[in-house]
């Protein structure tokens, strides 16, 4: 209490000198405002204490979410971590009929990826229909999606990057026992807001197809890229500070969005950044396995489903995750070191502007998946030729990640790889 009064009785006396001091403080902070580029900025006020707000014991949720009421970025959030830690009640998704839904466009040549429309309902409203691969057929399983696409549908923060769940499919072969579901997405871009409407059908590409044409189309600029690639980082890091997993993170399972929307009743066409797409509209799919982290990982039910697993899956995956799945069969194989890893093999992707599939699978890879993790790192010199050392560090620190602590996982993915991505100016 005397140091307090002493220095509250300084104030007083020294008004001049108080207000000095003062000065240069505010001075100082708003020197390191300019300093800071855009994105770090943006980075420093919205994701960095979300993350923390996020991480924070879940017993303190209740309150954090009281706490964040003015800023709607934090308030998202704390209740999306709230919905995955199941604290609140999360509404059950809804199945839906497959014969209510009419089969429109595939997406690129995913053929269990493909626009839909309501079989009988006339307006322009388009659906995108996301199925997972067949398994074996389980009570659990279809609970988990039942979850899953309830969780989806809730409102959530944009830098989440998730499309509104609308429900979820099901559909079984009797003869072999097999299942395979299927999460349906409104393609209402902008619904929550009641200014804006989007016109359907709004041109949609993956991230693979915009890859694919590396060899014949300019490559877009380094800005777009990192836009591109801070906008999954940023996704990835929010995922990961809440508990989620996304379980299959690749190119094919980013969306990016472009064409014409209607706002005010008047016609505007999107930033075309890029092929008529703008990187900055871009959604993540492929969350017919995602989860939270403490629940058990239901992708394989038997010990040769990873063999008969698409090769285009295992290109993204960690070799420290095909081991265990195959050999140590761990309740929790699939964690958040592993959704890292796939992190990097896009990041890699984005950065040479070329798809993994373009490069030659061989017979030896799928004996041994640290051959193609090898295989992966030479592509380290022409990466840091294109795109710098900063981020080359990113991506290569994603790639070599081995660590599966949980607390670390989000801690450097934040600091030790995001941060990289937003200190770059070009």
């Amino acid at each position: 209490m005397r140091t307090v009064l002493k220095k509250f009785t300084w104030s007083i006396r020294d008004k001049a000198a108080y207000r000095e001091l003062l000065d240069d403080l505010v001075g100082f902070n708003d020197t390191l405002e300019k300093i800071l580029p855009g994105p770090m900025q943006d980075f420093l006020e919205t994701v960095l204490p979300a993350t923390a707000c996020a991480s924070s014991n879940e017993s303190e949720l209740p309150s954090l979410e009281e706490a964040s009421a003015q800023h709607a970025f934090l308030k998202s959030q704390v209740q999306w971590t709230s919905s995955v830690h199941a604290i609140g009640v999360i509404p059950r998704g809804t199945q839906l009929d497959e014969k209510t839904l009419e089969k429109c466009d595939e997406i690129g040549r995913n053929k269990n990826c493909y626009l839909a429309k309501r079989s009988k309902d006339k307006s322009n409203e388009y659906l995108l229909v996301d199925w997972s691969p067949w398994e074996t057929a389980s009570k659990e399983r279809t609970e988990r999606m039942g979850s899953v696409s309830g969780l989806l549908g809730e409102s959530k923060c944009k830098e989440l990057r998730l499309l509104t769940c609308l429900g979820y499919l099901e559909e079984q072969d009797t003869r072999s026992q097999k299942c395979r579901y299927a999460l349906v997405y409104d393609l209402m871009v902008g619904k929550n807001s009641p200014s804006v409407i989007a016109t359907a059908p709004r041109k949609l590409r993956t991230l693979s197809q915009l890859l694919e044409n590396f060899k014949t189309v300019q490559f877009p600029p380094l800005e777009t890229r990192l836009l591109l690639a801070r906008s999954l980082c940023r996704a990835m890091l929010l995922y990961h500070s809440s508990g989620w997993i996304h379980h299959d993170f690749r190119s094919h399972n980013v969306i990016l969005v472009g064409g014409s929307a209607i706002i005010d009743g008047t016609a505007k066409t999107y930033a075309a950044d890029y092929q008529g797409l703008n990187m900055d509209e871009l959604f993540i799919i492929g969350l017919g396995h995602s989860r939270d982290e403490a629940d058990v990982s239901l992708m394989f039910a038997d010990r040769k489903a990873i063999s008969k697993t698409l090769k285009q899956q295992r290109r993204y995956w960690s070799p420290d995750y095909l081991l265990s799945s195959g050999r140590q069969r761990t309740a929790r194989m699939f964690q958040r070191s592993h959704d890292i890893y796939s992190l990097g093999c896009v990041l890699l992707e984005i950065g040479v502007w070329r798809p993994l599939e373009s490069y030659t699978w061989e017979s030896a890879y799928d004996e041994d998946h640290t051959k193609w993790h090898k295989r992966l790192l030479r592509e380290e010199g022409k990466l840091r030729a294109m795109c710098g050392s900063r981020y080359t560090e990113a991506v290569m620190t994603c790639l070599n990640w081995t660590t599966s602590d949980i607390g670390t996982d989000v801690q450097n993915l934040a600091f030790d790889i995001l941060l990289k991505l937003e200190e770059i100016m070009v």
